[in-house]
């Protein structure tokens, strides 16, 4: 039965509006996408893309930051749009890459990315702002995007993020 209502698995599950076989079928796809194309936009997409049931809130780890961006753009963001999908993103400083960490996208950093990131901290230093806080001010300006995960796990961190959100 449905863990969500206790709904019989062949009923029309009223938490998930769909029947409980379509979901698990749903289910088992998704996981396919997941261990095949983790870390892109991929998943959310297909799950956006499902006539029966998507979902309310979807996590994409390093796919909507100043330094990646363009395919959540194309895609996914105006697909969590359409179907009031919200999204949380996680990991808006491309797993430390832009605060200058030696990581992007939970890989080593490459020489390209840090030049990349050198180039937007000129732009930042520029225009007189913090580039963590143009990151943080962008990884949340798109309708879509419900709630950013950052990572920060020291409360001076963590006092800073919010700072950086005004």
């Amino acid at each position: 039965s449905c863990v969500a209502c206790l709904c019989s698995p062949l009923a029309l599950c009223p938490f998930f509006h769909v029947s409980m076989s379509s979901f698990v079928i749903a289910s088992c796809f998704l996981l396919f996408f997941f261990f095949f194309f983790v870390n892109t936009t991929t998943p959310i997409e297909v799950a956006l893309e499902l006539e029966h049931a998507h979902p309310d809130l979807s996590l994409s780890a390093t796919q909507y930051t100043l330094l990646q961006h363009e395919r959540a753009l194309e895609r996914m963001m105006p697909l969590a749009e359409k179907t009031e999908g919200g999204l949380v993103i996680g990991s808006a400083f491309n797993s430390g890459a832009l605060l200058g960490g030696d990581h992007f996208d939970y890989a080593e950093i490459t020489p390209e990315i840090k030049q990349r990131v050198a180039r937007f901290h000129e732009v930042a230093q520029n225009h007189g702002v913090q580039l963590k806080d143009a990151a943080l001010q962008f990884s949340t300006a798109h309708p879509a995007v419900k709630a950013v995960v950052t990572g920060s796990t020291r409360p001076d961190r963590i006092k800073e993020d919010l700072a950086a959100l005004k």
